[in-house]
């Protein structure tokens, strides 16, 4: 049927290898395409699936999706939960918007130490958890820089130990870092990331978000404004470019840049070989200067810039306190009873 009412391979359900593609039955013959962020659902309609949305344009739609409230703030963080009922009330559990409200008190001093201090009293509790089930220690007046993300490398965690290796050397060089706040890493390449949740749940407890303009990273930025996140790295649409012509050159970048070429030459560096495992470690190595498919060196630089101005900010700590009140007021968007009802409206209509 479908053969027979267009003539372009790019939407066959059956192509000319015999493989049956069963997205392309969903469009076809289901009635709504989602690309859960904004950002995504823009690149469905104009390339990665612009074959089917020249066809059905009305099947086409944005759900950013979201998380569950009473989860991941009210079951996991109590001491927030209950803070945040004293000051808005307890109305929020039910329309998370009600967390605009917190807005009225960004510039009270007392409410902005009280977050502070429960934030605190969280990284505090993460420590116990942490040498219970890791024997890990760690200081709670230290960095918590957190990636919580399967191991893809899509989510370039390598860039992520890049950064590792450069703090390495400069704490070697007698730069010591200082005492910091949560930071919310969300560092995929732009234009790949559907739209991860990882970032919502961070956000609503008071995290500040580091990140690409990419996925709901994008809605985050629109939300809380440019002085309430760190954003870094190349658009989309020069990322998407870089792709379809197939200029990018990960070995370009480390032959010509003196310290991108220190940081990767430090992975297979006589320290680390002695610790680690040559095999891995070369493994990495190769991958990142022969191939690097999601571009970490591309954006490597302006990572580090980024994440030490982050850093250095911190030190003003009333304007870091605020930055963790508008995350937590500008949250209320991505619960995912929003995104439910705009499903029913829109899609299911029960």
């Amino acid at each position: 049927r479908v053969r027979r009412d267009f003539h372009d391979p790019r939407v066959y359900i059956i192509d000319e290898m015999d493989r049956v593609h069963m997205a392309h039955i969903d469009i076809h013959f289901g009635y709504a395409v989602n690309g859960v962020a904004a950002l995504h659902t823009e690149i469905l309609k104009e390339s990665e699936l612009k074959p089917f949305y020249d066809i059905y344009p009305q099947k086409f739609n944005n759900k950013t999706n979201g998380i569950t409230f009473r989860r991941w703030l009210v079951h996991c963080n109590h001491n927030l939960a209950e803070y945040l009922k004293e000051l808005i009330g307890p109305g929020y559990m039910e329309n998370a918007e009600e967390l605009e409200k917190l807005l009225a008190y960004q510039d009270d001093e007392n409410v902005l130490a009280k977050l502070k201090e429960i934030k605190k009293e969280a990284k505090a509790e993460l420590k116990k958890y942490l040498k219970m089930t890791q024997n890990v220690e760690i200081d709670e007046n230290s960095v918590f820089d957190i990636q919580i993300k399967r191991l893809h490398e899509y989510k370039r965690q390598q860039m992520n130990a890049l950064y590792a290796i450069y703090k390495y050397k400069k704490i070697k060089k007698g730069n010591l870092p200082k005492p910091a706040c949560d930071i919310s890493e969300q560092i995929s390449v732009a234009s790949k990331e559907a739209s991860g949740t990882g970032n919502m749940k961070f956000m609503l407890n008071g995290a500040v978000t580091l990140g690409t303009e990419d996925g709901a990273n994008v809605e985050i930025h629109q939300l809380v404004g440019g002085a309430n996140i760190y954003i870094f790295g190349e658009t989309s649409e020069k990322i998407i470019k870089l792709y379809e012509t197939g200029e990018y050159c990960s070995k370009d970048i480390y032959e010509n840049d003196p310290l991108v070429e220190e940081l990767v030459d430090f992975i297979i560096s006589k320290d680390l070989i002695r610790i680690g495992d040559p095999v891995n470690l070369g493994r990495l190595y190769k991958e990142i200067v022969g191939k690097d498919w999601f571009m970490a060196l591309l954006d490597v630089k302006d990572y580090i810039r980024t994440k030490e101005q982050m850093l250095s900010d911190y030190e003003d700590e009333k304007a870091w306190e605020k930055k963790m009140l508008v995350n937590i007021a500008k949250a209320g968007f991505f619960s995912s009873d929003r995104t439910i009802a705009e499903y029913n409206r829109d899609i299911w209509h029960l």
